[in-house]
């Protein structure tokens, strides 16, 4: 048997605490690991920080979420798979890395989810709908249905720099500071090339 985790963030970015007060949800952000240490997580979302609405296929380090002062909530579940649902899931994560200019954010989905619509967009997810898809399950729209269908495998649950204790942040690309055109021509092209896939 191998085990992968789940990991739910509270990020501490202004969208998350937005995505927080829409959903009425602790959490505002999932990621799949295939070590319990979280090491490497794999999920869709921003690239950078300066640029929110612009993302895709993303390899986080834990850096990411404990680079700032303020507790980010955190909780993991401990996801048992067998040897075909393994491999299928590996096959997943690694399309995404071999593709990873194939694939962009959902950004209209993520829009959706929050009045419980999908809108699903070719090579595009979230990162509900990227965990789901990688596990094999389906009917789930939100992070909330996502926490409860996992909710027994929940093995810890509290402040990622307690779990974390030694991380920095690690991540210079993700930090690094964008001027306001520079980040509004990134989000324009975003939904430009969502847009043409819609279409």
């Amino acid at each position: 048997m191998n085990h992968v985790y789940a990991a739910f963030f509270a990020t501490d970015s202004r969208m998350g605490k937005l995505i927080r007060v829409f959903t009425r949800n602790r959490y505002n952000h999932a990621a799949l690991s295939l070590s319990r240490d979280l090491s490497y997580m794999y999920s869709f979302a921003r690239y950078q920080k300066a640029a929110p609405l612009a993302g895709g296929f993303v390899i986080e380090r834990p850096g990411r979420f404990t680079g700032g002062e303020t507790p980010v909530p955190l909780k993991i579940a401990k996801i048992s798979l067998d040897e075909r649902q393994y491999l299928r899931l590996r096959a997943i994560v690694g399309d995404c890395e071999t593709r990873n200019q194939d694939w962009i954010y959902n950004s209209f989905d993520a829009f959706l989810s929050l009045f419980g619509v999908s809108l699903r967009i070719r090579d595009s997810h979230t990162c509900v709908s990227f965990v789901c898809h990688a596990l094999g399950y389906s009917g789930i729209k939100n992070i909330r249905a996502l926490e409860k269908r996992l909710a027994d495998g929940v093995i810890y649950e509290g402040d990622c720099k307690e779990y974390l204790p030694n991380v920095t942040a690690d991540d210079p690309d993700y930090y690094r500071r964008l001027t306001f055109p520079a980040a509004t021509l990134k989000t324009f092209r975003h939904f430009a090339r969502l847009f043409r896939r819609l279409l």
